[in-house]
């Protein structure tokens, strides 16, 4: 599992009761996933289809899709922050899927993490491309994309009652209810929430050191 950059999920589980999340959303060009400025927004490009790019920035490697509406006009940077071991690559185009073919505006495969810039008009949308920088791999880790001076809060999974029940910032994890926040987490990568035990003061779960979250 760890070759082929997978998650394993422990001995003797089964796949029908564990939630791997909507880790290939964006996968298709005509479904790329609709973004606003994000910061460390999880990707995971192990189970995305290769799609013919428009350009080769990432040397024919599967590849995920967003379309970035921008809410002001002028500089803006779209990053990928590579897990180790991976290499990523960003390409930015103008237009959604319909109208972009040979308008690249920005690309970069350089080296392990990516990052472009361009000049935005408000209101005008972009299609962002992610994927590896070596022909027929995989890349893990985070996008950001944002106007210049304007990088918004972390995104990170938000757990509730065990369940990873949306990818937010903290602020909007305490407003949904949430009673645990991880940074860099997402749930549309499949994050397993740990377990927290509601007790009363002085007392302590049977096996367990303390009361509060078990991350074990």
């Amino acid at each position: 599992c760890d070759a082929q950059g997978g998650l394993y999920e422990g001995d003797n589980t089964v796949c029908a009761d564990v939630n791997c999340g909507n880790i290939n959303a964006g996968d298709a060009c005509a479904d790329a996933v609709p973004i606003g400025p994000v910061n460390g927004y999880p990707v995971w490009t192990f189970f995305a289809n290769y799609e013919e790019p428009f350009t080769f920035c990432g040397l024919g490697s599967e590849n995920l899709y967003f379309l970035y509406t921008a809410p002001v006009g002028g500089t803006t940077f779209a990053e990928v922050e590579a897990a180790t071991g991976f290499d990523a690559s960003v390409a930015v185009y103008g237009g959604n899927c319909a109208a972009v073919p040979g308008n690249q505006i920005a690309c970069d495969n350089t080296g392990n993490d990516a990052s472009v810039s361009w000049n935005a008009t408000a209101g005008s949308q972009y299609l962002i491309e992610v994927m590896s920088d070596q022909g027929g791999s995989v890349v893990l880790g985070l996008l950001s994309v944002y106007p210049q001076g304007q990088l918004p809060d972390p995104l990170g999974a938000c757990c509730l009652d065990g369940d990873c029940v949306a990818t937010v910032t903290e602020a909007e994890c305490t407003s949904l209810g949430g009673d645990s926040w991880f940074e860099g987490e997402g749930c549309n990568l499949g994050f397993e929430c740990p377990l927290v035990f509601e007790c009363p003061e002085g007392s302590i779960p049977e096996g367990e050191p303390t009361c509060g979250p078990d991350y074990d």
